[in-house]
């Protein structure tokens, strides 16, 4: 439920893992267990994001058409 209430708080933005699990203060392994199923009922859209070294981060933003969907999970 914390975790649908940011993202709605924060729909205009994409973010990644660390920032999600660092402003909910849970680990990044619970809160990724959560994108990952955001993701599969399409609440959420995923892109990677290359850096010059180490592994690519996912960044995470709201797809908006499905804002009803995150509604029902953050009441």
């Amino acid at each position: 439920r914390l975790v649908c209430q940011w993202i709605d708080d924060h729909q205009a933005r994409d973010f990644s893992t660390n920032e999600l699990a660092a402003a909910l203060q849970i680990s990044r392994v619970s809160c990724r267990k959560y994108l990952i199923w955001l993701e599969q009922i399409n609440v959420l859209f995923t892109t990677n994001h290359y850096g010059i070294t180490g592994r690519p981060e996912y960044r995470y933003r709201l797809v908006v058409e499905n804002l009803m969907l995150l509604t029902q999970y953050s009441q």
